[in-house]
């Protein structure tokens, strides 16, 4: 079994590593093994929301993403740590992960994740549950330890001497070692649990908005423009009924967006003659 640990720190051998290497001496104990990646200095840039991960499979930014991609796909359990920067995680672990996880297209469910955060004093908290989010969102159990996940240390080496904070850190490692485990023994016997169908509204919805967006914008001015959002919402979320067909309701709701729209458009030019 592996775990793939990504330590969200700038700083090589910091108190974030000395975090994760307490973590590392379990793992090899108990026979897994582990990985680190240190992403905390690299130029890692924000997700774009261009797509085009949903066509080629990858991230169009061709950095540590990609590199990482094939090597958390291939993992069992997944260390996000990270130091605690204005009560949040590092900036660039947060665009490394949201591009990570949403830019690679294999089932992650059942993949064991844990994060570590590690501060001077306050943040820990807030940081510690940012980080769990990307494990919860993915179906991805979360390993929890004797206290919140975390190490104290400012100056290098301080965390070293956290006695607390470093056998969390050993009893996390143990107690993600026995989830892998036992998931693993689970899945021989049971498999995966069944998937149900996601509401392909949520969809439906994202795709009539993205059609009728920026012709709206365009052909509106600033006052009637304010009223944009309310009919968006009407048309793609008040006005769906769950029990009829989406394919029927969506022709019926854009061609009402439609003639919304062309009220709005007259409105728009008795606004501009008036006031020319």
């Amino acid at each position: 079994m592996k775990v793939l640990m990504i330590n969200g720190s700038p700083r090589v051998g910091g108190n974030t590593s000395i975090a994760l290497a307490e973590m590392e001496k379990i793992f090899a104990e108990e026979g897994i093994e582990s990985e680190t990646i240190q992403i905390g200095a690299q130029p890692i840039r924000g997700c774009i929301a261009c797509g085009t991960c949903r066509k080629k499979g990858k991230c169009v930014f061709d950095d540590a993403v990609n590199q990482a991609a094939p090597k958390f796909e291939a993992a069992d359990g997944l260390v996000v740590a990270s130091p605690v920067y204005y009560a949040s995680a590092n900036g660039t672990l947060v665009s490394f992960l949201d591009r990570l996880f949403y830019s690679t297209p294999f089932d992650k469910r059942m993949k064991v994740g844990a994060s570590v955060v590690v501060a001077r004093r306050g943040g820990l908290s807030a940081t510690f549950d940012e980080l769990n989010k990307y494990f919860t969102i993915a179906g991805m159990p979360v390993t929890s330890s004797q206290y919140w996940n975390s190490v104290h240390g400012r100056l290098p080496g301080e965390a070293a001497q956290d006695a607390e904070g470093l056998q969390t850190m050993r009893t996390l490692a143990r107690n993600m070692v026995f989830l892998m485990k036992s998931i693993q023994l689970g899945k021989e016997a049971y498999g995966i649990p069944e998937r149900e169908p996601q509401d392909v509204l949520w969809a439906v919805r994202c795709m009539a908005l993205e059609q009728e967006a920026p012709s709206w914008e365009a052909a509106l001015g600033p006052v009637i423009l304010r009223r944009f959002q309310a009919k968006l919402a009407d048309a793609l979320y008040y006005r769906y009924d769950l029990a009829r067909p989406w394919p029927e309701q969506l022709e019926e709701n854009l061609a009402w967006l439609a003639g919304e729209r062309a009220r709005l458009e007259e409105m728009q030019r008795r606004l501009d003659r008036k006031n020319r």
